[in-house]
């Protein structure tokens, strides 16, 4: 009889998936050897595979890595580095063989999968619910301490509607550390109905569950999907344990996500990037249809929504809310809307139970409604927008008409006299501002709304702004439009990083821009927290979109979607001064211009500014690059880059890989990525000036002249957002999508330009880019480097900044 043996890898990569079997598949250049008549006829489930680590003198079985089959995969995980041993076992019937691991760091940086677990940090075992936390786990090969972001997304499908989008609920951000990294998500029960939407009249049910998965990314590099986990359905009328009442039989062949049919996110093709690394099962998650405790809180605002209906969102036609009071109705949808029911300044639930109650004097939707239209009118609250802002801040400092003042709790604040009272938390000042535990027992705000509102007895009687409902939503108006302002000084810190054109400006006056400063409005509100980021942050924005876009319909009215098509013969990109971009694609496009784009430029008043038509082109994409020591033995041919550049010879392979030598640098490999990109000739100068407009930019050594051409919209923009003539290009990629010597920009969506001499004239430039949706922003040490806001200090940037990660996903498409 045959001996048994594994045959594989006994130095794997971690990350890398490996296979291993009881037949010599691999190594050998010979006919395949197969291990006997005994195992030829063996069922696959009686060969049984494990893994086994040495802990403290002892073999301990992995439990969770027990296989079955005479083939088997495996990919270890960067821990297995620091294993003292790893030891693989195949048993056949009592017989047994057994390969000893010796893993090995791996070359390639990559994610290699996401996961989602219970607060424990474990498989699900149990049910979920609503106002519990999940935690998403990022599984990484070499890229320690490397940022990671982490999206949760809500999988709409709409159902076979073919271009129908997944809902983002939330990111969060972490590094990784021994290789994962381990982020929060609230399963917020107010969103839940965001699921619910049908994206026509004809599309299908969402059914007893909503199905949410996260993705991973790290500098444009996006993880597959993990696993869906299935969420009930709060508006779903039948039994959703019904469906799961049924204990699973191992004797089934399909999994229940075989059942099931394809995925939404697999019906679009979500899950299929990179089909050679993972499988594509699903594993369902129940969770129960009731709302727990989170208990990293003390208690929760939010209710669940049921019976929403498309009401909400459905308005009469043609009509927006600029220059409009609202109606009772309107404001019942609104509160509906972010809140989950019609209730009203019912008090704050606790979380051990009772309540801390609201003491306004008049709980009617009619006098919110009539307060609200009033302090519209007084206070200049006037556009759509200007009211998305107010009311996005509003209902989070109040819970969205739920408490009228500051709970006593363990914040100083809330044990003053002038506590935080009133839509925006009018607020005393400190005793004695230099000692951090002063109570707010000096009215400072409020004498100013006394002398504003000519009634003393509002610092007399500071229980008036919380309990009487003019005061209460006047008083949030007043701070909106009259108290809280950018600073007058325009050498100040702040008017450098956010620009001059907020100097002086109410949080009202800076609404008109739009998203643009919805940071700073809410900054300057309630300040930073801990992590640097507006407090409470998250809800602001979350009701700052629900509200854009279903309530107010801000898009259908102002945003992009009412500007005419404005595209004959080529495809043409619109660049807007307030950071929009549209690529609008005509019907019919001319021959001589089927591999041109023509870019096109907004300035404040609308006029257009025609800058420049260039050729395009696809081309292999590229991963990011890596030092390498050497050409490796191979290339198949080679090519020269054109001189004037640091790089010198490309070596191409037969796996479609490109090393690169050049001057100074070393040696670069750039990977072939999956797919193709596009790709566009730069202008080797720009030089155009028109009214108030300054477009220009020109090289300096560099050749690295092309890049993506959403990519070049966005350059555009920042340069007429700079509006100088003096900026130097050192380059995007070159035409193979290759970026020598930087690894971190191929496929042209990065631009390097030289610094100023000046901290304020390059932090202009910074933010100018930042405006256009360039996402990162590295610079050096030197100098004055490390004073530039928004910038990420980057070895490699010591005589030029590298604005990077354009968000290819701001670009609008609309066709004729």
């Amino acid at each position: 009889m045959a001996k048994l043996k594994i045959y594989g890898k006994s130095e794997p990569s971690v990350g890398i998936k490996e296979y291993y079997s009881i037949y010599d598949l691999f190594g050998s250049s010979t006919p395949v050897q197969l291990a006997g008549p005994n195992f030829q006829n063996i069922p696959d489930d009686q060969i049984k595979w494990s893994v086994w680590i040495l802990l403290g003198g002892s073999w301990i079985k992995t439990e969770e890595n027990n296989k079955t089959g005479a083939t088997v995969e495996y990919t270890f995980s960067p821990k297995s580095l620091k294993r003292k041993g790893i030891r693989m076992l195949v048993d056949i019937n009592g017989e047994k063989a057994v390969l000893d691991i010796k893993t090995k760091q791996a070359v390639e940086s990559k994610i290699m999968f996401v996961e989602l677990l219970d607060i424990n940090k474990k498989k699900p075992t149990q049910l979920f619910k609503y106002g519990q936390t999940i935690i998403a786990r990022v599984h990484c090969v070499n890229m320690e301490k490397f940022p990671i972001s982490v999206t949760l997304w809500e999988d709409d499908g709409g159902k076979g509607k073919e271009n129908a989008t997944d809902i983002k609920i939330d990111e969060q951000k972490g590094n990784v550390l021994d290789g994962i990294v381990d982020v929060e998500f609230y399963l917020d029960p107010a969103q839940a109905w965001l699921a619910n939407i049908k994206p026509d009249a004809n599309a299908a049910n969402e059914g007893a569950f909503h199905e949410y998965y996260v993705t991973a990314e790290f500098y444009k590099k996006v993880s597959k999907p993990s696993k869906n986990v299935d969420v009930i359905n709060p508006d779903y009328k039948d039994d959703p344990y019904a469906q799961n009442s049924k204990p699973e039989t191992k004797k089934e062949t399909q999994t229940p996500a075989e059942k099931k049919g394809p995925s939404q996110k697999e019906q679009k093709g979500i899950a299929k990037s990179d089909r050679k690394a993972y499988d594509y099962a699903e594993k369902k998650v129940a969770v129960e249809p009731v709302v727990g405790f989170n208990p990293a809180q003390e208690f929760i605002n939010s209710m669940m929504m049921v019976n929403v209906g498309d009401a909400i969102w459905n308005k009469e036609k043609g009509v927006c809310f600029c220059n409009k009071n609202f109606e009772e109705k309107d404001v019942r949808k609104l509160v509906k809307l972010l809140k989950g029911s019609e209730t009203i300044w019912e008090g704050q639930a606790l979380r051990r139970g009772g309540r801390v109650p609201c003491n306004i004097n008049d709980k009617s939707f009619a006098t919110l409604t009539k307060s609200l239209n009033e302090s519209f009118k007084r206070y200049k609250i006037n556009t759509c927008i200007q009211k998305i802002h107010f009311l996005a801040q509003v209902c989070e400092e109040t819970g969205t008409f739920t408490l009228s003042e500051e709970i006593r709790g363990e914040f100083i604040s809330s044990q003053s006299v002038y506590k935080g009272r009133g839509l925006l938390q009018l607020t005393g000042v400190r005793i004695d501002p230099d000692d951090a535990r002063s109570h707010f027992d000096k009215p400072g705000p409020y004498q100013d709304y006394a002398d504003y509102r000519g009634n003393q007895e509002i610092v007399t009687k500071p229980e008036i702004v919380a309990n009487n409902v003019d005061y209460c939503i006047d008083s949030g108006a007043w701070i909106w439009s009259i108290n809280k302002k950018m600073t007058s000084n325009p050498r100040s810190q702040a008017i450098t990083i956010w620009g001059r054109e907020t100097l002086g400006k109410s949080l009202n006056e800076l609404a008109v821009f739009g998203e643009k400063y919805f940071e700073l409005i809410s900054v300057l509100l309630n300040g930073r927290g801990s992590n640097g980021m507006p407090n409470n942050y998250a809800k602001r924005q979350t009701n700052y979109n629900l509200l854009k876009t279903f309530f107010f319909m801000y898009d259908k009215y102002h945003g992009a979607s009412s500007r005419p098509f404005n595209a004959k013969d080529i495809v043409t990109y619109h660049i807007y001064e307030n950071g929009d971009i549209e690529k609008h694609i005509p019907k019919e496009i001319k021959d001589e211009y089927k591999d041109k784009y023509k870019y096109v430029y907004h300035d404040k008043s609308n006029n257009e500014h025609e800058i420049c038509t260039v050729k395009w082109f696809m081309v292999d994409k590229r991963n990011n690059g890596t030092i390498i020591s050497s050409i490796p033995q191979g290339h198949i041919h080679t090519y020269n880059y054109p001189s004037g550049g640091n790089a010198q010879v490309a070596y191409v392979y037969a796996n479609g890989d490109v090393c690169v030598s050049g001057t100074t640098y070393g040696y670069r490999k750039y990977p072939k990525g999956e797919g193709k990109v596009p790709l566009l000739r730069m202008m080797d100068n720009l030089s155009y000036e028109k009214d108030d407009v300054k477009i220009f930019y020109s090289f300096r050594s560099s050749q690295r002249r092309y890049c993506n051409p959403d990519a070049y919209a966005g350059f555009i923009g920042a340069l007429a957002k700079l509006g100088r003539e003096d900026v130097l290009c050192t380059g995007m990629c070159f035409d193979d999508a290759t970026s020598y010597p930087s690894v971190t920009h191929p496929n042209g969506d990065c631009a390097d330009t030289a610094y100023y001499s000046t901290l304020s004239l390059e932090q202009k430039k910074v933010n100018a880019f930042k405006d256009f949706h360039f996402e990162k922003i590295y610079r050096g040490s030197g100098s004055w480097y490390s004073s530039l806001v928004g910038t990420i200090y980057s070895s490699g940037h010591e005589d030029h900044l590298h604005s990077g990660e354009f968000n290819l996903n701001v670009v609008k498409i609309i066709k004729e």
